[in-house]
Parts: structure tokens; C-alpha cells; sequence
């Protein structure tokens, strides 16, 4: 379950990053799009359930 969540987490971040990427590079911008794409990326319900998780588990681990 935790290899999951972090594959998820990290799939999220490449997928943001080409965003970004795609937006800074040369060619025309369109900046509401990138929003548009970052939002639908990072407000995933799955990503925010597996964030929930792994933040979870950290705090499991410093308690113990």
C-alpha cells in the first residue's frame, strides 16, 4: 500500500512538472490552461487520499 501511494505521489509530481515544462518553454503560453491541467493533476481525489495517508504514516512514525 505504500508503494502505491508514492508511485501515485510521484506520478502526480512528473506529470506537474511536464506542465510546467511545457508552459515555460518556448511557444505560445497559455497560463489558465496550465492551471487547468495542474488543478485537475493535484486536486485528484486518489492523490489527495494517498498524500493523506503517507502524512499519516509519518506522524505514526515519530510517535513511535
Amino acid at each position: 500500500m505504500t508503494l502505491a501511494d508514492q508511485e501515485l505521489v510521484i506520478d502526480a509530481i512528473e506529470t506537474a512538472r511536464s506542465i510546467l515544462g511545457q508552459y515555460t518553454g518556448a511557444g505560445p503560453r497559455d497560463a489558465i490552461d496550465a492551471l487547468e491541467q495542474l488543478q485537475t493533476v493535484m486536486d485528484n481525489t486518489t492523490l489527495v487520499a494517498a498524500l493523506d495517508r503517507l502524512k499519516r504514516r509519518q506522524r505514526l512514525r515519530l510517535v513511535e
